[in-house]
């Protein structure tokens, strides 16, 4: 079987220093040079991708068509919408790498499971700028049911423009459970001891307001396109960027903490165009510098006697921190809702136990005297 053709998507060139679309043999460049790609790459990408002519037919049989068209016009169909176009095309990427010569006639439990097994051994990526080599990229549960997720939507909305006539619902794995790894006071003070001072900035940030890493690295002290903006004088941190739709995962806006804001006036008293920068530029991703940091605190705290084991933390493990540090201080669901943009049911189901007076009621009714 040969190699399906991956769909058009945002490749980063380290000796052009600029983006470029890349679409089968096709290289356009984006004239966008800014590492972490932003806001004005996925809109040349949503552009390119709505220029693109597609020709399908019209009610197809599901053994007519190829999965790879039917995800192409997905793209194409949804490029302008999606508030990150990138990300969108990578599911599709690695999609069209198992299913793209398959037909929607093909789609089955057990190629479902043939697929998550897959992805769960890995791809090879190519050396990025400052790596030695490539490295092998494993998606767990979680990432392969997002992925589905998208082939799904794919062949639903090739049933509502009437490309394809019919079509086989995705076996879709198994949701994981909520992730129950929160730091300890202890733990935050050695990382915060043993990062660099930007990572030490974004750790901050992530334990007093519990956003996700892309809206805190997209974080600047002036309104822009590409993310939230920081308003000191006022106290207000607002995540939403002004130029896309919010999402199910919503940034929301806060009111800042007096003992946050004394960092944050600190930290633009020494300039910048992003809250968190390194070297000048602004940060695209934390993961590797925060993976660095955790490794750097656990040899630390090893030399002075403690044994610390941050092998299962990462930089999402800070906004599940911030929430159970939240209700274990006596914050109440209605509050946490305003403050963290969540939904009451997600604080219920995932975070409340960490409440000091989580099911207190329950237990008075047993320890009551008769």
């Amino acid at each position: 079987m040969s190699r399906p053709r991956k769909s058009a998507r945002l490749v980063w060139h380290p000796s052009d220093r600029e983006w470029f679309v890349h679409d089968g043999p096709t290289r356009a460049r984006t004239g966008c040079r800014e590492p972490s790609g932003g806001f004005a790459a996925e809109e040349v990408l949503r552009r390119y991708l709505n220029q693109k002519l597609l020709v399908l037919p019209t009610n197809a049989a599901p053994d007519e068509i190829s999965l790879g068209a039917v995800l192409e016009a997905y793209a194409a169909a949804r490029a302008s919408i999606v508030s990150s176009a990138a990300t969108m095309a990578f599911c599709i990427e690695r999609l069209a790498d198992f299913w793209g010569d398959l037909t929607p006639v093909d789609v089955d439990e057990a190629r479902c499971r043939a697929y998550t097994k897959t992805r769960a051994a890995g791809f090879m990526t190519r050396p990025s700028r400052g790596e030695k080599g490539s490295r092998i990229v494993k998606a767990g549960p979680g990432t392969v049911r997002r992925e589905l997720g998208v082939l799904q939507s794919a062949l639903k909305h090739a049933k509502s423009a009437r490309i394809l006539s019919d079509f086989r619902d995705v076996h879709l794995p198994a949701a994981p459970p909520p992730r129950e790894r929160a730091l300890s006071r202890q733990e935050a003070a050695w990382l915060l001891l043993a990062a660099a001072p930007h990572v030490r900035r974004f750790i901050v940030l992530a334990l007093y307001t519990g956003r996700r890493a892309s809206a805190i690295l997209e974080l600047g002290w002036k309104k822009h396109g590409g993310g939230g903006w920081v308003d000191v004088q006022n106290g207000e941190i607002d995540f939403r960027p002004a130029s896309r739709v919010e999402t199910k995962k919503r940034r929301g806006a806060i009111a800042v903490p007096r003992s946050l804001l004394a960092h944050i006036r600190r930290w633009h008293r020494r300039g910048g165009d992003m809250v968190i920068e390194w070297r000048g530029r602004r940060v695209a991703e934390i993961d590797t510098a925060f993976l660095a940091a955790c490794r750097r605190a656990e040899a630390l705290a090893l030399a002075r006697g403690v044994e610390l084991d941050l092998s299962d933390v990462s930089p999402h493990t800070l906004k599940h921190t911030s929430v159970a540090w939240f209700f274990e201080r006596g914050g109440t669901i209605e509050s946490a809702v305003s403050y963290y943009a969540t939904s009451a049911a997600t604080l219920q189901r995932v975070y409340r136990k960490h409440s000091p007076a989580h099911q207190k009621s329950a237990t008075d009714v047993w320890d009551r005297r008769r």
